[in-house]
């Protein structure tokens, strides 16, 4: 049985406007971030919601985090994320690469059937990265308060991993 989804014309001219927003905002934020070795990583997350995330380090503690991935729990739908987070490099001591715990704040759009959900996320996770190989994984734990289309808690996290540029 093949299972169809119809998609409404204006919900993909503002999936469209909403891709080329993301676009503009990672040639942007990729031209102007420093990050303590690396200024940008991409890679996939597992988890709620599965999909692909990017980084952008503005300095050494400051970085942004977004993503789209599919959501599974509630009614499904394409939820895209960002984030504003702060490291702290002092927590875990590591011999080899950097292990820092993060806190942030961000929000989401989740694009499901029925009403679509707009919330605020409060990130708090920890990421390896390592010396010998740009690549960094992470994991994290996100409550949620969704404000719209009615006010309620929500969770999101997983784990991940990014190749570093």
């Amino acid at each position: 049985m093949i299972l169809e989804r119809s998609f409404h014309p204006s919900y993909i001219c503002c999936m469209k406007k909403i891709f080329l927003c993301l676009s503009f905002l990672t040639t942007i934020l990729t031209t102007t971030a420093q990050a303590k070795d690396h200024n940008f990583g991409i890679g996939i997350m597992g988890g709620e919601p599965v999909g692909i995330n990017a980084k952008f380090w503005f300095s050494n503690a400051i970085a942004a985090d977004t993503a789209v991935g599919y959501s599974f729990l509630g009614p499904d739908g394409i939820q895209i994320h960002g984030d504003i987070l702060y490291h702290l490099f002092s927590i875990f001591d590591v011999n080899k690469g950097s292990m820092p715990i993060y806190l942030g704040v961000g929000s989401r759009l989740k694009f499901q059937t029925g009403d679509n959900k707009f919330g605020i996320r409060f990130p708090i996770g920890v990421e390896y990265i390592f010396d010998s190989a740009p690549i960094g994984i992470f994991a994290e734990a996100v409550p949620v308060l969704d404000l719209s289309p009615s006010t309620k808690a929500a969770f999101n996290g997983g784990a991940g991993i990014r190749w570093l540029f």
